[in-house]
């Protein structure tokens, strides 16, 4: 799975290659270690947008543009990525119906919350302005 989030113009990355366990978002600007944008006295809203099925987190950002709003709403946006199926498509474990449908068995639950969680870890995120979403 590859997560892209942005919080304050910033852009932070995390990659975990089986879907599993708790992903180390890192942040990807020039600063090496910190976010420049990034203002520790103010907290953030914190929004997960999931994709559908066969979609991407770069694909709802490209017809969304939600990327645009970070700095004047003040909030970050993840953009995880499901799991992939064995024809390439990616998905997420949902429900029994829906859309697992090579029985991969992925914890989507377990995926998400530990991204959460490590975000909240390392970035000023209101706990009161958590929302997944898609």
């Amino acid at each position: 799975m590859r997560t892209v989030c942005s919080q304050k113009s910033t852009t932070i990355s995390a990659t975990s290659a089986t879907g599993t366990g708790t992903p180390t978002p890192t942040c990807t600007s020039p600063s090496v270690g910190s976010c420049p944008h990034q203002r520790l006295s103010s907290t953030f809203g914190l929004i997960l947008w999931l994709h559908g099925f066969g979609g991407s987190g770069v694909e709802q950002e490209t017809y969304f543009n939600l990327r645009s709003q970070v700095d004047e709403r003040g909030f970050m946006l993840c953009l995880p990525d499901g799991s992939e199926d064995l024809a390439g498509t990616q998905f997420w474990n949902a429900t029994d119906a829906c859309c697992d449908l090579a029985d991969l068995e992925p914890d989507d639950s377990d995926y998400l919350r530990g991204l959460i969680e490590t975000i909240i870890a390392d970035y000023p995120v209101d706990l009161d302005r958590i929302h997944v979403t898609g």
